[in-house]
């Protein structure tokens, strides 16, 4: 095992004793040993070279008490809000009757029945190494469920970063025919941090969940974040993850239908400038007949910034009249700017309809000119066309309110990025 791993399994076996948590934190101790840290080899890790980011463990972070730094950029909402400082819970707001929040701790202690039955229990892919060390280093997070048939509203979910290890572990649990929009905010100042977060999403029969994420943590930081997600019969689940911060981030999103007549639709856009890295990777598992998942990435990249996009479609035997559909597109504002870009389809059924696209491409001069030619200034027609070119994976976000506070975050990044120069003729 490498220095690098041997520190993060130190860390490990060191971690915090959680009730109830001992077995399951040691057999994760043990799965991770196993491996250790991913390394480039491994074909989901051949573009993101992590172990050069984590080479040993940061020592882990202290609990906030008061968080004030977060800026809600939902407020426009008014949605009530949670806080977590430093990966720790700071405060929260009441939440519909209807809808339990508990930390992961209190949950633990209290032993409540639900995270006892669904801690844990979520279907991901085989040999994932760092799901299987944030289940040994976990330390506080949010557990919330909606009850039967309840729209249980919204919440935002603010974390703010300033230093150190933070491992977050959530479960979220959607009882038949809820309902529940989750909105989450990563911030974070400009001291090193390493921060890694699992979610655990369970989406009942006939339940609809949307999530929102906005990732805009700190200049040093490793941002890590996981999510798995089970979808039962007519259930459905709405991702999208606007990235902006970090200095590496990775956001892996593995669906499972374990049921028919699901649907799954997974969005987002990420801008990158500087020596920023991202990567996005996705695997939805139609296991099972009549499921429908979309998937719309696009991004734009300026200065030696690198981005990666790499999502799988698996569909089983027997999981007939399947509909997949997944694209990404990348903008490069620099010839110094990179994509690494592999969609991919595995088909073991013949009645499905799927399709996979990518594209990679720079401003298009023609049109700078046009709109020149017409007194727009260069600064303001680049920005145009950029903004342009992300609403498509925009418009994924169905509530006008919700894509309103995402497109003004969108709109500041592209803002200070306007000036540089463009590339050659391309259109896409």
């Amino acid at each position: 095992m490498t220095g690098a791993a041997q520190s993060w399994l130190d860390a490990a076996l060191e971690g915090p004793d959680l009730p109830g948590l001992g077995k399951a934190r040691g057999a994760a101790a043990k799965a991770f040993a196993k491996e250790g840290l991913p390394h480039r080899r491994m074909e989901d890790w051949k573009y993101t070279d992590i172990r050069s980011r984590l080479g040993e463990a940061l020592p882990p972070a202290e609990p906030l008490e008061a968080p004030g730094d977060f800026l809600n950029p939902f407020a426009a909402l008014d949605a009530p809000e949670i806080c977590f400082g430093n990966g720790f819970w700071a405060h929260g707001a009441e939440l519909r009757e209807g809808v339990d929040v508990l930390t992961l701790s209190e949950a633990l202690s209290a032993k409540a029945d639900w995270v006892a039955k669904s801690l844990g229990a979520a279907k991901a892919p085989e040999d994932q190494p760092m799901l299987a060390l944030n289940t040994a280093l976990m330390r506080d997070g949010l557990c919330l469920k909606v009850a039967r048939g309840l729209d249980g509203g919204a919440v935002v979910l603010g974390h703010e970063g300033r230093a150190g290890r933070q491992t977050v572990r959530n479960l979220i649990v959607l009882e038949p025919g809820a309902r529940f929009t989750l909105i989450e905010a990563h911030q974070g100042g400009g001291e090193a941090q390493q921060s890694q977060q699992v979610s655990e999403i369970f989406v009942g029969e006939g339940a609809q969940l949307t999530h929102i994420r906005l990732q805009d943590a700190g200049a040093k930081t490793v941002h890590l974040a996981t999510d798995v997600v089970n979808v039962a019969g007519g259930g459905d689940y709405r991702g999208f993850v606007t990235t902006t911060g970090a200095a590496l981030s990775r956001q892996e999103t593995f669906i499972e239908f374990t049921g028919p007549d699901a649907e799954a639709h997974i969005s987002g856009a990420y801008m990158l400038a500087s020596d920023q890295h991202a990567d996005v990777t996705t695997r939805i598992h139609h296991a099972v007949p009549r499921c429908t998942s979309r998937e719309v990435f696009k991004g734009v990249i300026a200065d030696e910034a690198r981005g990666v996009f790499q999502g799988r479609v698996i569909v089983a035997e027997g999981a007939q009249k399947t509909d997949g559909h997944q694209l990404n597109k990348t903008l490069l504002l620099s010839d110094r700017a990179e994509i690494d870009t592999k969609p991919e389809l595995e088909i073991y059924a013949d009645d499905v309809k799927c399709s996979h696209g990518a594209a990679t491409g720079q401003l298009d001069e023609n049109q700078l000119f046009y709109m020149r030619a017409r007194g727009i200034d260069e600064a303001s027609a680049r920005g145009l066309l950029m903004q342009s070119f992300l609403a498509e994976a925009l418009e994924e976000v169905e509530d006008e309110r919700l894509r309103a506070c995402l497109q003004g975050h969108v709109n500041g990044w592209l803002g200070a990025h306007a000036e540089k120069p463009g590339g050659v003729p391309h259109e896409l």
